[in-house]
C-alpha cells in the first residue's frame, strides 16, 4: 500500500542470467570472507613454523590449506551447477508490497519481505539475505528506479536492514 492509501501495481524484471553475473556473485562472496582468507594467510606459516606447536605445525598448516582449498572448490562447484541449470534462462522477478517471487521457467518461489534480514545494495548486485541463512542476488543493472523505490519501501515496512 502507498502512503495515498492505493494498491501498488507489481513490478516486473526480467533478464537472462549469465556467467558474468556468477563471476561478480563469486566475486562479492570472497569480498564478504576477506577476514578469513587475510587470517588463513597468517596462521598458515604460523602453524608450519611455531616451535611450540613441534612436528604437528606442518600437518596442521597442510590440513588447513587443503580444508581452505576443498571449501573455495565446493562454492566454484556450486556455482557452476547453478549455472549450469539457470545460465542463459530468462528469470522473472516480480516485487510486490508483499513479497518477491521469482520464476526461473524451472522453479518459482516467493519469499515474503519479512523473510529477508538484510539486502545489500552493491554496484554490481544486489545481495538479499534471508533470516535462515540463505541468500540470492539481482544483477543492480536490472533494477529499475521504481524497484529499487519499492525494495526500499517493503524493506523498511518489515524491518530488513538495507546495507
Amino acid at each position: 500500500m502507498t502512503s495515498s492509501g492505493k494498491d501498488e501495481e507489481p513490478i516486473v524484471l526480467r533478464y537472462r542470467l549469465t556467467g558474468a553475473h556468477g563471476r561478480q556473485a563469486l566475486w562479492s562472496h570472497v569480498r564478504e570472507n576477506l577476514a578469513f582468507w587475510v587470517g588463513l594467510l597468517i596462521l598458515l606459516p604460523l602453524c608450519a613454523f611455531w616451535a611450540p606447536l613441534g612436528q604437528a605445525g606442518p600437518p596442521a598448516a597442510l590440513m588447513m590449506l587443503l580444508a581452505a582449498v576443498y571449501w573455495l572448490w565446493s562454492i566454484l562447484r556450486r556455482q557452476r551447477r547453478a549455472l549450469a541449470v539457470y545460465g542463459g534462462h530468462d528469470l522473472e522477478v516480480v516485487l510486490d508490497a508483499a513479497a518477491l517471487r521469482i520464476d526461473t521457467g524451472l522453479a518459482r518461489s516467493e519469499i515474503p519481505w519479512t523473510t529477508f534480514s538484510r539486502i545489500e545494495r552493491g554496484a554490481p548486485l544486489w545481495i538479499f539475505r534471508t533470516k535462515t541463512g540463505s541468500r540470492f542476488f539481482l544483477p543492480a543493472d536490472v533494477i529499475l528506479p521504481e524497484a529499487r523505490a519499492l525494495i526500499e519501501r517493503c524493506a523498511w515496512a518489515a524491518g530488513v536492514r538495507l546495507g
